[in-house]
Parts: C-alpha cells; sequence; structure tokens
C-alpha cells in the first residue's frame, strides 16, 4: 500500500465513522422532527444539527443555549427591520454591528453572534410571502430543533470517550 493510501486509510479511524455515521443519523432525525412540525424549511434544523454534530468541542449545552439566545437577537431585530421597511442599503449593516454590540453585551460569544447573524439575514433579507414574525417564528424552533437533536444524539455519544 502506498504511504498516501495507508495515510488516508489511518484517518478512517473508529471515533471519524462513529462521528460521521452519528452525524447522519441527527441529520435525518432533526430533518424528520422538523418536517412532522410542519416547517416548510426543514432543512435549516438539519444545518443547525450538524453545526453542532461537527464542533464537538464547541457541542455543550451552553454554547447551545448561547447559539439560540443569538438566534431569538437576530430574528427580533430581523423582524423590527422587515416590519418597518428599512433601506437594507443602510439597516443591514447597521443590524449586523447592533447585533454584535448586543452578543456581547450578553455574553453570548462568537457563537451566539453567529447565529444571530444568520437568523437576522434569514428574517430580514428575503422577499417571501410569510410574514416576517412567522418567518422568525420558523426559524427559532427550526434552531431549537437542531440544536437540541444535535446535543441529545451526538453529544450524548461522546460522554463515555
Amino acid at each position: 500500500m502506498s504511504p498516501a493510501a495507508d495515510s488516508t486509510l489511518a484517518r478512517l479511524d473508529g471515533p471519524t465513522v462513529r462521528q460521521s455515521a452519528l452525524s447522519a443519523v441527527a441529520a435525518v432525525l432533526s430533518w424528520l422532527v422538523a418536517r412532522w412540525f410542519g416547517f416548510p424549511e426543514a432543512y435549516r434544523a438539519v444545518a443547525t444539527t450538524l453545526i453542532v454534530a461537527q464542533s464537538m468541542e464547541d457541542a455543550t449545552a451552553t454554547i447551545s443555549l448561547k447559539r439560540l439566545a443569538g438566534t431569538i437577537l437576530g430574528v427580533v431585530v430581523g423582524v423590527f427591520v422587515a416590519a418597518l421597511g428599512l433601506n437594507l442599503t443602510v439597516s443591514l449593516p447597521v443590524s449586523i454591528f447592533v447585533l454584535g454590540l448586543l452578543s456581547a453585551t450578553f455574553h453570548l460569544g462568537k457563537p451566539g453572534y453567529r447565529f444571530a447573524g444568520i437568523g437576522f439575514v434569514i428574517v430580514a433579507l428575503p422577499q417571501r410571502t410569510l410574514s416576517p414574525s412567522t418567518i422568525a417564528f420558523h426559524r427559532f424552533f427550526e434552531v431549537a430543533i437542531g440544536i437540541g437533536v444535535g446535543l441529545l444524539l451526538v453529544r450524548g455519544s461522546y460522554r463515555s470517550d
């Protein structure tokens, strides 16, 4: 076997295979739960689950709560901007800046700020037929499902390591 092939196979160890399998199961489970609740964009729950599953060192309850709190900040600001019909050329950078300050004020760190920005963008930027508050409601619960499934399934499996 060549050194390159041997190196590739060495990376396919038990923990790697286990994390890949658990991530796959967690992804489909979060998708099914979000679909069961009738959320039209269940892929958001899956994306959140994968963020949690692929960052195991960050997949603590504390970090996940910061992500959820950041999502709340982002969707609330997004609803406000969308409801007022503010010019996005000005309100986008101002909102992202303010979300950074709020995330710091509430000690949410980068995980909270990241999810605040994503939540804001999903609520404020798209031109959709749903109201901004409905989009915000969906976004919050899709993220909550994704975080919950990611923590329960993937993080729980690493406690014995």
